[in-house]
């Protein structure tokens, strides 16, 4: 299980990532049947595919241009505004998209959302500054648990709520709900969430931009003497976020102290020694996007961020198509089902499963294992389609989409965990900023591949004269962005 102090201490975090779930999944649900709306009842399926990889591209597509942005921003003025900003942005903006009554407002106002949304890559830069290396793998267990709960609470809010009260504005009701709950994570970011421990720390602890140390940031600045034990100082926060900081950032200790003086005796904190040893290969690593190790950690979050997204586009794709088409003919409600079971079957591994294995196998394994479960079960989905009865179809898409979760938290937890390892500490608002970019790029492009894919392969079997089948070529995607990530974390080398 999860200690107490991580799961009370950084709440506001853990909420914000539950709305961040939720303002994923949701709007997944809704665009396929949203665009089938727009399109009107005898939509071409072939449009159908093109528009709603048109829409579910839109908002991570504005993040690829604003993500890195914002993540050197973060490590001027803070994670806290990052944040903040990102949570008004999802109160305001998924209304708005609750009222669209064409796809060109629908796909402004994803682009408003995610232009102005930088929380994922703050949060994860926020967890590097104030956690242990063993508190971050717990924190990013968190981060998929919560997300779980997201992607749990989206699809039922999307599917029960869909034409309810507002008949003219079917999507509104779920949207207005949605919003509510973005409204609190503002008010607790606002709050309760203090900023971090690492920002500016390669600026000479600089916080918040305002150019001028701290009290707690001399503390930090002094050298390295005889420090007093953690576990007689852990309920003091101003002292374990000194002890913190000196632990984390390599950078800002080596200018802390004189050169005299930077050879100093092995010490603990929460058991985990710092020495001489490491001190010197810190201080004589390559600024990080010359570091093989930080690229290869980001080339490995991007390709399981991008097999993701694809197989998350399709699947709703999938599923609403008729069988006829290739698909499963589920209406939203049908779908709010599995896509549930999904998130609920991410809260209970998260909760123990996930932190069994990693500590068995370690994070690069843990990967490694989703990644060849994600080839696997990837293929599940076109099988249903094929499957004669349907009850049977039924019961392999549900089953698919299971262990599509716990493959996915096993791959995306650790590949976050890994990039944070990977990251010089005075960076990590950086390296965040550019993963998240990187993540934004490819999941802008994930939901237009895979909706382009669809339609093409239908219209290529029909040219042809192919009855059924093409539903396997689209997830034929994730399946070879699996098999590439698994070359990629091969070559990855970092002491967990």
């Amino acid at each position: 299980m999860y200690s107490k102090r991580i799961v009370v201490g950084y709440w506001p975090i853990w909420y914000t990532h539950l709305t961040q779930g939720l303002h994923t999944t949701m709007p997944y649900v809704l665009s396929v049947y949203m665009v089938r709306g727009f399109l009107g009842e005898d939509a071409d399926e072939e449009l159908v595919g093109y528009r709603v990889g048109l829409l579910g591209a839109a908002f991570c597509l504005a993040q690829t241009f604003t993500s890195y942005g914002l993540g050197l921003l973060s490590d001027r003025i803070g994670r806290k505004p990052i944040i903040v900003m990102g949570n008004v942005s999802c109160a305001v903006g998924v209304v708005l998209f609750g009222l669209s009554q064409t796809l060109v407002g629908a796909v402004l106002t994803r682009l408003a959302m995610g232009a102005t949304n930088g929380i994922i890559g703050a949060e994860k830069a926020y967890i590097g500054d104030n956690m242990s290396r063993d508190e971050q793998a717990e924190a990013m267990g968190l981060i998929s648990l919560t997300w779980g709960v997201g992607s749990l609470l989206g699809p039922l809010l999307g599917g029960a709520l869909s034409g309810l009260v507002f008949s003219s504005r079917p999507f509104l009701l779920p949207c207005l709900v949605a919003s509510a709950i973005s409204v609190v994570g503002v008010v607790s970011s606002v709050l309760f969430l203090e900023e971090g421990t690492g920002v500016n720390a390669a600026k000479g602890g600089e916080r918040g931009g305002h150019g001028r140390r701290t009290d707690e940031d001399e503390e930090a600045c002094q050298p390295l003497r005889q420090p007093e034990p953690l576990k007689e100082i852990t309920n003091d926060t101003a002292a374990r976020r000194a002890a913190l900081q000196k632990k984390n950032s390599d950078l800002f200790r080596a200018d802390s102290i004189p050169a005299s003086e930077k050879v100093v005796s092995a010490f603990e904190i929460e058991g985990e020694p710092i020495d001489a040893e490491e001190s010197e290969e810190a201080s004589s690593r390559p600024v990080w996007w010359r570091d093989e190790q930080v690229i290869l950690a980001l080339a490995g979050y991007t390709g399981v961020a991008f097999s993701y997204i694809a197989l998350d586009e399709l699947v709703p794709l999938f599923a609403s198509a008729s069988r006829a088409d290739g698909g499963l003919g589920y209406s939203p409600e049908m779908l709010a089902g599995p896509l549930a079971f999904s998130g609920l079957v991410l809260v209970f591994w998260m909760l123990g499963g996930y932190k069994w294995l990693q500590k068995l196998v370690g994070t690069k394994h843990t990967c490694v294992i989703g990644l060849w479960m994600t080839i696997g079960v990837v293929l599940l989905f076109p099988l249903a389609s094929v499957i004669p009865m349907a009850s049977a179809g039924a019961v392999v898409f549900w089953l698919g989409m299971g262990l599509k979760s716990i493959s996915g938290s096993n791959a995306f937890t650790s590949c976050l965990v890994l990039v944070n390892l990977a990251a010089p500490k005075e960076s990590l608002g950086q390296v965040n900023g550019a993963g998240q970019t990187l993540a934004s790029a490819v999941r802008a492009l994930g939901p237009w591949l895979g909706g382009i894919l669809w339609s093409l392969s239908l219209a290529v079997f029909k040219s042809l004269g192919i009855p059924s089948g093409h539903q396997w070529v689209p997830f034929a995607l994730p399946v070879m962005l699996a098999v590439g990530c698994l070359s990629i974390y091969g070559r990855l080398r970092i002491r967990e």
